[in-house]
């Protein structure tokens, strides 16, 4: 499908999922002019509307929901991961980067004291889901915080934190379906040649010959401990649902066997 002239394409990210990499990717199908930098959701609220509007190709944790924002609905676009690798690498993600708001409390904490501590519960569960299924105020939001509340990333956590119901409300699993069924394309980090494959079937684009893998790290841990991952599996069990819904439609999409 081609994209309408009237809509950018947005690619919503959830951290971890590959999001850097496929950015940039898509980059290379648009003028460099109509690309938006990648950047926070802070400073795109705070980017002038004209500007935002020039741009064909939107992507970054942005969350579902953003036309106040771009003054448009646009394309979605996703990528998923297996919820229990992805909430490691994420918690990898918080160790090595003390810009992060949560750094100050998980980085002398184990995987284990993670997964154990209610206060990191915004953070991960059951996140991709809330990603897709929640309606938050974004704009909102933002126009009631101070200065110095922004400056200390209050936002971003008010942000990822968003759960207004808990953080196990199955009607998320259903709006993030329901939601889902309106994306032309979403791929999964796992399959990650397949799904640049579809990408490209889905909007007409040649298929890369080579590409660069971006902020990809070593795996820190020489062992995961089982009660963790038990623990993980607990706290994203609609991302679980929502990963085994999509990876079903991925196949009959792909038609192929390849992801046995």
């Amino acid at each position: 499908m081609p994209l309408s002239s009237g809509k950018p394409l947005y690619f919503l990210s959830i951290p971890k999922t590959a999001g850097t990499t496929l950015y940039h990717i898509l980059a290379t199908y648009f003028p460099m002019d109509q690309v938006a930098p990648i950047q926070s959701l802070r400073k795109l609220i705070e980017t002038p509307i004209g500007q935002i509007q020039r741009y064909r190709l939107i992507g970054g944790h942005y969350y579902y929901r953003v036309e106040p924002i771009l003054g448009v609905k646009p394309v979605y676009i996703t990528m998923f991961r297996n919820p229990v690798d992805r909430v490691i690498s994420y918690y990898a993600h918080i160790l090595r980067n003390p810009n992060h708001y949560a750094h100050h409390r998980v980085h002398n904490q184990t995987l284990l004291e993670f997964t154990e501590d209610q206060e990191n519960l915004p953070l991960y569960a059951n996140a991709q889901v809330r990603y897709l299924g929640l309606n938050r105020d974004i704009l909102g939001v933002y126009k009631q915080l101070d200065r110095n509340s922004l400056s200390q990333n209050y936002f971003e956590q008010l942000m990822e934190g968003f759960a207004p119901n808990g953080f196990y409300d199955e009607s998320y699993l259903e709006c993030a379906k329901q939601r889902l069924k309106h994306f032309p394309f979403f791929g999964f980090k796992t399959w990650f040649d397949q799904s640049l494959q579809l990408l490209c079937r889905t909007f007409g684009w040649e298929i890369p010959k080579h590409y660069q893998k971006m902020m990809v790290n070593p795996n820190p841990f020489k062992s995961i401990d089982d009660k963790a991952v038990s623990n993980i599996r607990k706290q994203t069990e609609l991302d679980h649902a929502l990963f085994e819904h999509a990876l079903v439609e991925f196949k009959q999409k792909y038609q192929e066997k390849v992801l046995e």
